[in-house]
């Protein structure tokens, strides 16, 4: 495992995380007989000793001893957990598909081209996972999507545990807590790491917008028509944003819904844009066409953001921990804020 160094330099929410797994690790391994009944993953279960059985949604998963040899597929959120944790020097493989950009906040050995990094493990798209390259690495943990094919999911819980989601959908936190779990840690240790992350986007929000109510759509849009919306990452609206009208559409009945242009006039609602397109430009080219589209205060204000526009890292799509929520302030964040006290609506 990694060293912390003598003196603590990292940043302040991961010293605080530290210390509160640090405590908890305290506190847990002085339990008395009366808790040697918990369950593993409980909140006051000790850190140790293995075995101990993680929840996914297909069935529990039992792990015999503490990782030395762990692959993580897909699950960006899972490698911040573990290089919190100290157990980087144990990945031997984390792998991504083509099209998912890399976290620039992770360390550069899980970046691309990094040593950790393996991109034969993943061929095409998201949940396309080779169990056969898999195997051949010889792990004994590995943390990936729930959305595979249940025959590789069979496949890979052959070769060593799978720990995924507790309910099958695809969830960040169920994935960070897991990975707690998976590493001898509690349900209170994952609670303070996300905890961490939104008092990051609370001081955000407090510190930029102050009393000022802002509201946010957020969209999907091609040069066919105006998309769907889409209530995507928690990140944005863990700021204290509201959500605007089609965004909260979304989110109260689950499901995303094809927009057509007639809902063009619930944008005036939104003080804020986020446009999630694969062709900014096009899009762009199709919006502006609209002889309504001049007339939005988001418009008038510059507060239209194209989620992929290259001149324009959003961060959007980050997960909802530590790291992604500071690379998120420091980027769409600072860009939000500098351009709302342009057009006036903060102080």
């Amino acid at each position: 495992m990694s060293v912390s160094p003598s003196a603590d330099t990292r940043a302040p929410w991961k010293r605080f995380v530290v210390a509160t797994t640090t405590m908890l690790v305290l506190l847990t391994s002085g339990c008395t007989a009366a808790d040697d009944n918990s369950t593993p993953g409980d909140s006051s279960t000790p850190s140790g000793p293995y075995p101990i059985t993680v929840e996914n949604f297909d069935g529990g998963v039992t792990i015999d001893k503490a990782p030395e040899r762990i692959v993580v597929l897909e699950q960006d959120q899972a490698i911040e957990v573990i290089d919190l944790l100290g157990y980087s020097d144990h990945v031997i493989a984390y792998a991504q598909p083509e099209a998912v950009v890399d976290r620039p906040y992770l360390p550069a050995e899980f970046l691309r081209g990094g040593e950790k990094f393996n991109d034969g493990l993943i061929p095409a798209n998201p949940g396309t996972i080779s169990p056969e390259a898999v195997a051949a690495l010889d792990p004994d943990l590995i943390i990936g999507p729930d959305y595979l094919d249940e025959s590789d999911i069979e496949k890979l819980n052959a070769t060593a545990p799978l720990v995924t989601t507790a309910s099958g959908n695809d969830d960040d936190q169920e994935i960070v807590e897991n990975t707690f779990l998976a590493l001898g840690k509690t349900k209170k240790d994952a609670a303070a790491f996300h905890d961490a992350a939104v008092d990051i986007l609370h001081n955000y929000g407090e510190s930029t917008f102050g009393s000022t109510k802002l509201v946010l759509d957020y969209f999907r849009a091609d040069e066919e028509d105006l998309g769907s919306p889409n209530f995507g990452s928690k990140i944005y609206f863990e700021t204290g944003l509201e959500r605007g009208p089609l965004t909260a559409k979304v989110k109260s009945t689950g499901e995303s819904q094809t927009l057509s242009w007639e809902n063009f006039g619930d944008l005036a609602q939104a003080d804020i844009f986020l446009i999630a397109s694969i062709v900014p430009d096009e899009t762009r080219a199709v919006l502006e066409a609209d002889p309504r589209w001049a007339d939005l205060p988001a418009v008038k204000n510059d507060l239209v953001f194209y989620q992929g526009d290259p001149e324009l890292e959003t961060s959007t799509s980050n997960p909802l921990t530590p790291l992604g929520a500071q690379h998120f302030v420091d980027t769409f964040g600072a860009q939000l804020a500098e351009r709302l006290h342009a057009a006036g609506l903060v102080d």
